[in-house]
């Protein structure tokens, strides 16, 4: 946490010199980026039956790198985003914490002179996973139930001026494996997320 905490202060201090540094990098712009999670995590618990039906809201925070392709309307663009949510029904609670880091790729076109609508794909790489679960008021160990695999992204979003505005719909490619109170599990997660966000 500690490392990935360092990584985002770096990201923004860029973002901070980019600004400064005005059109000496044309090409290459650093941002920062906030926004909500609608989660949608299933634990398919063996004995236990299915565990988290319900899908609920949580956060996430980051910061970005967007280097756009001289004289082609594509970019690349890898953040580091924390994302945290909370879950569960009466008797059973989860609040789960993690590091992504999406790379995508992408394309946008210009719409008039002061904005782009702009679509990407790419994959997504879990870097940290911590999750707390209570039973019944009391804690359970569950390092291993919420550790993700690596996802993928896609969506849509436009620039206006600085300011950017993301709606992508996130999966995994596999179900996530491990154990909950003796029991394999499995669990899929997908959510839709929306975020605001200010490239310099």
């Amino acid at each position: 946490m500690k490392k990935v905490l360092i990584t985002l202060v770096m990201l923004v201090a860029a973002s901070a010199w980019s600004a400064q540094a005005g059109n000496n990098l044309p090409f290459i712009k650093f941002g920062v980026k906030a926004g909500i999670t609608s989660d949608q995590t299933k634990v398919d618990g063996g004995s236990l039956g299915t565990l988290f039906e319900d899908a609920n809201t949580g956060y996430h925070v980051g910061a970005m790198v967007r280097v756009s392709a001289p004289l082609l309307p594509i970019y690349l663009q890898p953040e580091v985003l924390f994302t945290t949510t909370k879950f569960g029904e009466e008797n059973l609670t989860a609040s789960i914490s993690h590091i992504d880091v999406p790379v995508l790729l992408g394309a946008g076109i210009g719409v008039g002179t002061t904005a782009k609508v702009r679509v990407n794909a790419g994959p997504v790489f879990n870097v940290n996973s911590t999750s707390k679960v209570n039973v019944a008021g009391a804690r359970v160990e569950s390092d291993e139930l919420f550790i993700k695999s690596i996802g993928w992204t896609a969506g849509a979003g436009v620039d206006i001026f600085g300011v950017t505005i993301d709606f992508r719909y996130n999966g995994q490619f596999k179900d996530s494996e491990g154990e909950f109170v003796g029991a394999e599990t499995a669990v899929k997660s997908q959510n839709w997320s929306v975020s605001v966000g200010y490239l310099f």
